[in-house]
């Protein structure tokens, strides 16, 4: 799995600050993709060493790490979120899939999910869980919709 791109936002993930880091080799090919960058294989290799020296960079300065598309590495994606989720930091995941269709095994690991094409609106869901049931639902962050930030 390789990476093209991080930045950090406090816009997107309500109340949080985010490290946002853009996976290559995206398969979705939406019409008009803002984000054409991540649709080839270039890019730097996303190895847990990277993420171990990334997390002491950003230090204290992140509330969370967000993986903008990457589905198809559900396996390497979830190691990842486990590793963040060690040091203290919570998880999210920016796709232009329904929730729905992204693995159990993959969404136990996060914490946010931003759904919608990042060219337009997206919304911001937060994982609660509820105690009477062994199941997650997602539901609205905040009751605002979120833009792409350029």
């Amino acid at each position: 799995m390789k990476y093209v791109r991080g930045y950090v936002n406090s816009r997107r993930i309500p109340d949080k600050r985010a490290l946002f880091i853009e996976i290559s080799g995206c398969k979705q090919g939406c019409e008009k993709c803002k984000n054409i960058s991540r649709c080839g294989e270039e890019g730097q290799e996303l190895t847990e060493s990277v993420m171990t020296e990334t997390l002491k960079t950003f230090g204290k300065t992140i509330d969370c790490v967000c993986f903008v598309g990457g589905e198809n590495y559900s396996i390497e994606l979830k190691n990842l979120c486990k590793q963040v989720h060690k040091s203290g930091l919570e998880t999210s995941l920016s796709t232009v899939l329904d929730p729905s269709s992204i693995g159990k095994q993959l969404t136990d690991e996060l914490d946010y999910l931003l759904t919608g094409r990042c060219d337009s609106e997206q919304s911001a869901l937060k994982r609660d869980y509820c105690p009477f049931a062994d199941t997650y639902d997602w539901v609205e962050a905040k009751t605002r919709t979120l833009t792409h930030e350029n």
